[in-house]
């Protein structure tokens, strides 16, 4: 597939209400600075990447001025609830004749080899590229390449879910494991995780230091994808 024919559609909730499960680790302000950081990390990423364009869809004034400053094209919020705002923006790129990917804007590892790793992976016998989450349950990435009716199912178990969708529209998967795009972070445990494999992240992206998050110990690595190799993590 020609990356050129690709829009990227990364939605985004009003800061003040992201990130809500973090509420019990940072304040207001370090959520939204953590939220500002992830998003200008994804567009980046987006952007050193040669595609077609680049979509910031939602968000409240300060993830519009975020999406134009990294040369995202931002469009308001047209309907309530991320999968209604997908299909909305998949309809929008395949009515311009591009091939729409959902990126999350919560992905603090994103580079621009893991998009065109992604955007390779659409061959020519291919409709759909999907990316799963580390665990194996959530979806990090959809690429539509062909033209089926898929509709977007994110959300918790939504891997399986399209999966499910695939078969049952008798489409041609391909499936992406890239560590970029399979390490969101939604959660404390996904902090301490990221934050011990890179130190410093999370002064990086709440300007505070870790302190005590990593006090807890966690299990990341007992169900769904195994722990990756630390040869190459990008830091």
């Amino acid at each position: 597939m020609d990356p050129a024919s690709v829009v990227v559609v990364v939605p985004v909730k009003p800061l003040a209400v992201a990130k809500s499960r973090l509420r019990d680790t940072f304040g207001s302000e370090e959520r939204m600075s953590l939220c500002r950081e992830l998003l200008r990390r994804v567009l980046k990423a987006a952007q050193g990447v040669d595609l077609s364009e680049v979509w910031g869809m939602g968000g409240d004034p300060d993830v519009h001025r975020i999406a134009q400053a990294n040369g995202a094209i931002w469009m308001p919020e047209e309907v309530a609830g991320l999968n209604e705002t997908m299909e909305i923006a998949f309809r929008k790129a395949r009515d311009a004749g591009k091939a729409p990917l959902y990126l999350p804007a919560d992905l603090p590892f994103v580079q621009p080899e893991d998009l065109r790793r992604l955007v390779q992976s659409a061959g020519n016998l291919t409709d759909i590229v999907l990316a799963p989450d580390r665990l194996g349950t959530g979806t990090n990435a959809i690429l539509l390449a062909g033209a089926a009716p898929f509709r977007p199912a994110l959300g918790a178990g939504s891997f399986q879910r399209h999966l499910a969708q695939v078969a049952s529209l008798g489409m041609r998967p391909s499936i992406c494991y890239s560590q970029g795009l399979s390490w969101d972070l939604d959660t404390p445990a996904d902090m301490a995780i990221y934050e011990a494999r890179s130190p410093g992240l999370t002064a990086e992206l709440t300007g505070q230091p870790a302190n005590g998050l990593l006090k807890k110990p966690f299990g990341p690595f007992s169900a769904g994808l195994p722990h990756p190799s630390g040869e190459g993590w990008p830091r």
